[in-house]
């Protein structure tokens, strides 16, 4: 009878411990969303907000925008198209296009067509065209009253130390913008990110 007692006792004990334990689970806390966190080397929001921060003042100050604005009379109207990610990790470029309309919009010195289905015929018909089809210039011109599209690609590269104690992330995010009726690069820009495991 001891033994049965114990045992039962024993079984609920370590069934209390386990439930206490399940419940100590991890905690959660809210932070700042400008806070730079990195808990891996993979690509993730604060690299596609500091490359957004840093490449699109570059854009809209730079010749190409005052030439645009005599030329049409008006601010330009710009469409953010697709950032092609070259990488071997899963990143989801609506990070990028989401950050670039923001930082161009917020600017207002450019209009913006920043519609999902704008960007899904432009992703769309650039894959059969790359913007090389009169139609398709045509269309941009008049249908979607797009002036210039921004995109581009991220590509990256490991390296590591000769002991392999130490590697290296380096990512590159290219951005170009196109002027849709002349098919002339009208501004052009690289960034350069480096994630460090040590």
């Amino acid at each position: 009878m001891n033994r049965a007692k114990m045992a039962v006792g024993l079984v609920g004990g370590v069934l209390m411990a386990a439930t206490l334990t399940g419940c100590a689970g991890d905690r959660t806390r809210r932070v700042d969303p400008q806070t730079d966190i990195t808990l891996a080397r993979r690509f993730n929001d604060s690299d596609a907000r500091i490359v957004a921060q840093n490449m699109i003042p570059d854009c809209i100050n730079r010749p190409w925008l005052e030439q645009s604005i005599a030329k049409l009379g008006r601010k330009p109207i710009i469409a953010v198209g697709e950032i092609r990610n070259r990488t071997d990790q899963v990143i989801e470029t609506e990070m990028f296009t989401g950050k670039f309309e923001e930082e161009l919009l917020n600017s207002g010195r450019v209009d913006m067509l920043t519609e999902r289905a704008v960007r899904d015929s432009l992703r769309l018909e650039r894959s059969d065209t790359e913007f090389t089809d009169p139609a398709f210039i045509k269309k941009m011109k008049g249908e979607m009253a797009v002036d210039y599209v921004l995109s581009g690609s991220i590509v990256m590269d490991r390296e590591y130390s000769n002991n392999r104690s130490q590697d290296f992330v380096a990512y590159q995010v290219k951005l170009e913008l196109l002027d849709i009726e002349t098919l002339r690069k009208v501004w052009i820009k690289t960034q350069d990110l480096k994630k460090e495991r040590y």
